[in-house]
């Protein structure tokens, strides 16, 4: 609280409860004090009316953080969609160039005519002589 001399007319000012006042009587309702003043400000009223505002910035901060977190979580679902569509997609493209290979495989070797024990061969070999002598009749 500061006072001019003795003469003059106090002027009031509070630095920490806020309360001006100049010429003419005013009271303030939120610091609860009352000056003779023309000119009187309450610095306590904008200070609760900048922490509500305030309050409702970190209130709105807060939403728009769960509304980017659920984004987030949506697309981290998404993709792990994407990536179990992708693995469905591989294992099938797997399955489907290992059966084209196995039969690529079985009809090379069943065309092959290196290929001795495929019964689909185009030339025959004469099959082995036998080991035993046919009878003679002559006898």
């Amino acid at each position: 609280m500061l006072a001019l001399p003795f003469d003059s007319q106090p002027l009031v000012v509070v630095v920490v409860a806020c309360c001006c006042c100049c010429c003419c009587c005013c009271c303030c309702c939120c610091c609860s004090c009352c000056c003779c003043c023309c000119c009187c400000c309450c610095c306590r009223c904008l200070l609760l009316l900048l922490l509500l505002l305030l309050l409702l910035l970190l209130l709105l901060c807060l939403l728009l953080s769960l509304l980017l977190l659920l984004l987030l979580c949506l697309l981290l679902l998404l993709l792990c969609l994407l990536l179990s569509l992708l693995a469905v997609v591989v294992v099938d493209l797997v399955v489907v160039v290992f059966v084209v290979v196995v039969v690529v495989v079985v009809i090379s070797c069943c065309c092959c005519r290196r290929c001795c024990c495929c019964p689909c061969r185009t030339t025959w070999q004469r099959p082995p002589a036998k080991l035993y002598e046919l009878p003679n009749p002559s006898g």
